[in-house]
């Protein structure tokens, strides 16, 4: 996934690129996934400020992460299609990890949500008990990488009917 701000959703499909102006209007997005969003930075805390000590993600400038520039995001028609978290990309450069440690009990709303990433820091795994709520959603992509999962999720897997892809990288199970 690469990583995308703030997305224009006027219908169409969008996977921003950072410093353009249509990234930073909100057009028709729809309201509960931005919430959804927005329930990810509350609970988890996220300020890119702590992490990185750079201000330049912050694509509006106003010293908050806003929901569009939370992680890597694909929408389509409005809706959010693509949610990837805990990496922060640009192109090919890496500037570090946010952690994810708590996850919305509104993310099984995501209802157009197909693919998804949990990324963390290659040289600092961190445990996380993993949301089962992840496997109500009908993904079609799953990645996740560098995350001690608590709990055994190996049964749960059988429940995404329409993944088509499952990359597990440097986890512990």
């Amino acid at each position: 996934m690469s990583f995308g701000w703030g997305q224009d959703c006027d219908g169409g499909n969008y996977n921003c690129d950072l410093y353009t102006e249509e990234c930073e209007i909100l057009l028709g997005c729809n309201e509960s996934d931005l919430q959804i969003l927005q329930d990810f930075i509350d609970l988890n805390s996220i300020n890119y400020l702590e992490y990185f000590q750079q201000d330049f993600f912050d694509v509006n400038q106003n010293g908050q992460v806003d929901p569009l520039e939370l992680g890597s995001q694909y929408w389509e028609n409005s809706n959010l299609v693509s949610l990837g978290l805990g990496l922060i990309r640009l192109g090919f450069y890496e500037f570090g990890y946010f952690i994810i440690d708590s996850f919305p009990n509104s993310f099984s709303n995501l209802d157009s949500l197909k693919s998804f990433g949990l990324y963390g820091n290659i040289d600092e795994p961190y445990d996380l008990e993993f949301p089962e709520v992840i496997f109500e959603l009908s993904l079609e992509y799953l990645n996740i990488s560098s995350i001690n999962i608590n709990n055994n999720i190996l049964p749960h897997l059988m429940n995404l009917t329409n993944l088509i892809e499952l990359n597990l990288y440097n986890i512990q199970l």
